[in-house]
């Protein structure tokens, strides 16, 4: 059964619970998405790796010259996923609530 997106919304564990153990979950390919800058020749992409560490590491070695931007920018990641996690564990409260 693959995973979709109503399922997305829960943490992990619940979204098995829910699922009764039916979910498999499939690893990430290392570099699993890639972000495109620009059109025609002038086009640059920069690859989106599989783990917080590998994928600043990548930046990094793309921008030398910003690596405190680079760390800034995993910092609010960080912020902007704490804040998203606690919005998925109350989404779940509440969902538990309805079922």
């Amino acid at each position: 059964m693959q995973r979709n997106f109503a399922m997305s919304c829960l943490p992990a564990a619940s979204s098995f619970q829910l699922m009764e153990g039916q979910l498999e979950w499939v690893p990430l390919n290392p570099t699993y998405d890639v972000v495109s800058i620009g059109y025609g020749e002038n086009r640059k992409t920069y690859p989106v790796m599989k783990g917080i560490e590998e994928w600043r590491a990548a930046l990094k070695k793309e921008f030398p010259r910003e690596h405190e931007g680079i760390d800034k920018y995993f910092e609010l990641l960080n912020i902007v996923g704490e804040k998203k996690r606690g919005d998925k564990i109350k989404f779940f409260s509440f969902l538990c609530n309805y079922c």
